[in-house]
C-alpha cells in the first residue's frame, strides 16, 4: 500500500492538459447520463405548476404556499453558502510540508 500512489496524488501529478480533458469528459458524461434539465422540467410539472394551480384555486392557503417558497429559498441560500465555503482556500493540514520545506 505504501508503494502505490493514491488517487489524489496521481491526479495532482497529471499535466494540465490531461486534467482539462478529464474534466471535460466528466462533464459530458454527467450531462449525457444524468439528465439535469429533464429533472428540472419534471420538478416544474409535478410540483410547481400544481402548487400554483391549487394556490390560485384556494385549496392551499397562501401561508402553505409561502412556507413552501421560503423553504425553497432557505435551501437555495444554504447551497450558495456551501458553494462559497467550498471555493474558499482551505488551510493546509499541520502534517503536510509547505513548499519552502520541500525545496530544502
Amino acid at each position: 500500500m505504501s508503494d502505490s500512489i493514491n488517487l489524489k496524488e496521481e491526479l495532482q501529478n497529471l499535466p494540465t492538459w490531461a486534467k482539462l480533458v478529464l474534466a471535460i469528459g466528466t462533464l459530458i458524461i454527467v450531462i449525457k447520463w444524468f439528465p439535469i434539465l429533464d429533472l428540472i422540467t419534471l420538478f416544474l410539472y409535478v410540483v410547481v405548476i400544481p402548487l400554483g394551480f391549487l394556490t390560485a384555486l384556494g385549496f392551499i392557503s397562501s401561508e402553505a404556499a409561502n412556507s413552501f417558497m421560503s423553504t425553497c429559498n432557505m435551501v437555495s441560500e444554504k447551497l450558495k453558502d456551501a458553494a462559497a465555503q467550498a471555493r474558499e482556500p482551505q488551510p493546509a493540514p499541520a502534517n503536510q510540508a509547505t513548499d519552502e520545506e520541500c525545496d530544502r
